[in-house]
């Protein structure tokens, strides 16, 4: 279980927050005396990040964090603006805020210091600042602020601007009087009390006291006792530690004689746990309430109407509970006997809060109701009847009130004594249930559950037998029929028991690709129901007379035919009424792949194509593997076509695809593109006098580099590479292998890098004699233009 929870024990005297008169005191286990005249700093900000709404002179102890390395008291009292707005303690950066008021009549802040102490300089940090006044001053609009104090004992700040002034940070100087500090005072009383009122506590765990000691000018040290240590001992500073079940009475003694002050605990035996839940990983950041689940501490975590704690936190991180409708929820495979946890009010607003336990859906324990602000409540049931097997545990507010949760704790269940097998449950809610002739049956998501004549229950996915059983494929037999019974069996002591649970499967019609040389007719669907004929209609999409650089056409047989659409303004406007390809709609339809000579290489393809329809989704194209890009404006009552510019590594085929349900029409194409021999000597160029040519300090680098560019050459360069005769490519390989050399011995290091001049000429001599035995003297002469051309 997580116990972080701890007290802070100040190191100073008296920290007295005085508001409106009142002054209320935080005080520390050391007495006020100062032996000499020193120079101290006390700073302050805001202790909660969410809106907190004060009255006009309220108390403001809780909503400070103080800190101090001298004795004195600092005092603080609020006044509202003229507006009376009333929040002054807001945001995420946990800082002072002034509203902003009538005439510069904003809210202002009091600090006061006790007798015989003066303050000597203020320095304030602010992150947003449209006037601050200290003390009457000039209005500042400095983001760190900062005024002398003159030995004053009191001093003001106020927003005197137009804005909100927000303070992350206030310092104030202080120092000894000329009068000193008084003795303290006798005591009068002494109140003993836990963190959030906790009178209990397990044996072998710590509870945290603190000791108010009264009047404020007292001593406030104390000294603490156990009236019986085998119950539980106590620490100087007022820790708690949990011995033995009973009760003990644990006293704080202050330096007056006879003013003491106690409280009683009882020790309960710590209960051995099997699995607990901190909320540490909740990972809830937002205030809105809502719904998700996470890995906890031992199981899968589920939440509805939750939210973080929002500073109403327990012990580290908590989980917020909306209204009625709110819970977390986790299942138990071995079962639930005991269960505690921790919970408090959310919220200061009047109104009863309490949690409820349901068991598999039925309420079996319910905390008492409370509405005690700032109380953290402790929970524990032992169930009458324990549950075994497989249980789902829930915890649910039970009020309409927010409530915070935290530490949940549990003892498994008896183990299951199972009996004689009477029945098997299938769950297949998450199994896959649709499947198409050729598909492979996946069973994952599968939940069977066995039962005994006991009602006894056990989980056996993983024991089962199923038939058809895992990696069946389906047949056109079974798309025929349309269903196909899952028999899901498990046996046990020599009982076997079946059910079983059926899935759906469709009859697929896988397309057939015909490969079409240019010139014959192509009779596949179209929109007229008439053959098209390859070498007018495919030939015909190209924006010139295409060469004989194309092949062959393979298309899907499945609506590929003629556009009805006879219009065309492309590249060529001269030509009014090209009949435009259709590119039928549904996933795999619409498909046409294009051959070209294996000895090029397309490197940009641009399509002219519109929509087929004026409405409904726009029409997405695809070449290869480049982008999709989307066709044309849905609504308008032409829509033309445009030019669509994919580029890539094609090599020699581009395939063309609709991807939507819409039909596309294709009206022009031009593709650019190299041939194998000109994109082999651009890479021995590239060698020798581009990139390859600047290796020096960066030789890995520049070799993954030129490795890239050689696995995306065709097959047909990267063999005009490895054996085209000429200089130019013996010594591009001649380099290109030396660098692999280089960088396998010398781990990327350049020639002479991180060398010794002796190192660094032999590997200067090594270099030179590869490269005069390759010829590189004649690189200089070789320069190579990428041509890029339209099909003519």
């Amino acid at each position: 279980m997580k116990r972080k929870r701890m007290s802070l024990m100040l190191g100073i005297a008296t920290f007295g927050l005085l508001v409106g008169g009142a002054s209320l005191h935080l005080t520390s286990n050391h007495p006020t005396k100062v032996e000499a005249a020193s120079t101290y700093e006390v700073s302050f900000k805001s202790a909660r990040s969410e809106t907190s709404h004060m009255a006009d002179g309220a108390i403001v102890t809780d909503y400070l964090n103080i800190t101090n390395n001298g004795p004195a008291t600092i005092t603080v009292t609020y006044n509202r603006n003229s507006a009376g707005t009333h929040s002054i303690f807001n945001n995420s950066s946990n800082e002072v805020r002034l509203y902003q008021g009538t005439d510069g009549d904003g809210g202002q802040i009091t600090i006061g210091i006790s007798a015989g102490y003066i303050m000597e300089n203020v320095e304030i940090t602010t992150s947003t600042n449209t006037g601050l006044s200290v003390n009457g001053a000039e209005s500042d609009e400095s983001s760190v602020v900062t005024a002398p104090l003159a030995d004053l004992t009191s001093f003001y700040l106020k927003n005197v601007g137009t804005g909100q002034v927000r303070m992350s940070n206030i310092k104030i100087g202080y120092s000894l009087s000329g009068t000193g500090v008084p003795d303290p005072d006798p005591a009068t009383s002494v109140t003993v009390s836990s963190e959030g009122g906790v009178t209990t506590l397990k044996n072998g765990r710590t509870l945290q006291l603190s000791a108010v000691v009264l009047p404020n000018t007292a001593d406030p040290s104390v000294t603490w006792s156990s009236s019986d240590n085998n119950i539980a001992t106590v620490d100087a500073e007022g820790l708690v530690t949990g011995v033995n079940p009973g009760s003990v009475t644990i006293t704080a003694t202050s330096t007056t004689p006879g003013i003491s002050g106690s409280v009683t605990l009882t020790v309960e035996e710590a209960v051995i746990l099997d699995g607990w839940e901190t909320f540490e990983n909740h990972g809830l950041t937002g205030t809105s309430y809502v719904s998700g689940s996470y890995q906890g501490d031992f199981v899968q975590i589920s939440y509805a109407k939750g939210r973080k704690d929002e500073g109403y936190n327990i012990d580290g991180k908590s989980l917020m509970l909306g209204d009625s409708a709110g819970y977390i929820e986790f299942t138990l495979e071995n079962g639930i006997s005991y269960i505690e946890f921790e919970w408090m009010k959310a919220y200061t607003g009047a109104g009863n809060r309490g949690l409820k336990v349901l068991i598999n859906g039925i309420v079996d324990g319910e905390t008492a109701l409370k509405d005690e602000n700032g109380v953290i409540q402790t929970f524990s049931h032992t169930f009458a009847t324990p549950y075994s097997g497989s249980t789902v545990v829930r915890i649910q507010n039970a009020t309409s009130k927010q409530v915070t949760i935290d530490n949940i704790g549990w003892v498994n269940g008896p183990e299951v004594t199972f009996g004689t097998l009477t029945s098997i449950e299938v769950n297949s809610d998450e199994v896959n249930k649709e499947y198409y002739n050729g598909d492979t049956i996946d069973l994952s998501g599968l939940l069977v559950t066995a039962y005994d004549e006991h009602g006894n229950s056990k989980i056996v996915t993983d024991l089962v037998t199923t038939t058809p059983a895992a990696g069946y494929v389906f047949s056109e037999a079974d798309a025929t029929n349309g269903m196909k019974a899952i028999e899901v069996s498990y046996t046990e002591g020599g009982v076997t028991r079946s059910s079983s649970f059926t899935v759906n499967v469709t009859q697929l019609t896988l397309p057939t690709d015909v490969v079409v040389t240019i010139g014959d007719t192509y009779t596949g669907a179209n929109d007229s129901s008439s053959a098209i004929t390859l070498s007018s209609d495919i030939v015909g999409i190209f924006t010139s007379t295409p060469t004989t650089l194309l092949t062959s056409v393979i298309v899907q047989e499945d609506e590929i035919g003629q556009g009805s659409r006879v219009y065309y303004a492309g590249v060529n406007n001269s030509v009014s009424d090209i009949q435009p390809l259709k590119l039928g709609s549904g996933s795999g339809k619409g498909n046409i792949k294009l051959v070209f000579d294996d000895q090029i290489n397309i490197s940009k393809v641009t399509l002219y194509a519109a929509r087929k329809t004026t409405s409904g989704t726009n029409v997405t194209l695809q070449v290869n593997n480049a982008d999709v890009q989307t066709i044309g404006t849905s609504g308008v009552a032409d829509p033309k076509f445009a030019a669509y510019v994919f580029e890539g590594v094609f090599y020699n085929e581009i395939i063309i695809r609709n991807n939507t349900n819409i039909a596309a029409y294709l009206y022009g194409l031009d593709i650019e593109y190299t041939t194998y021999e000109e994109d082999a000597l651009a890479f021995a160029n590239d060698i020798l006098t581009g990139s390859g040519a600047n290796a020096a300090g960066n030789c890995s680098a520049i070799l993954n580099e030129l490795e890239a560019k050689y696995e995306a050459l065709s097959e047909l360069a990267k063999l005009e590479f490895e054996t085209a005769p000429g200089e130019v490519f013996a010594s591009a390989r001649a380099r290109f292998e030396y660098l692999k050399a280089w960088v396998a011995l010398n781990g990327g290091s350049a020639v002479g890098n991180n060398k010794t001049a002796t190192e660094s000429a032999s590997s200067n001599v090594i270099v030179a004699t590869i490269i005069g035995a390759t010829g590189l003297a004649f690189v200089a002469g070789y320069y190579f233009i990428n041509k890029k051309r339209r099909i003519n």
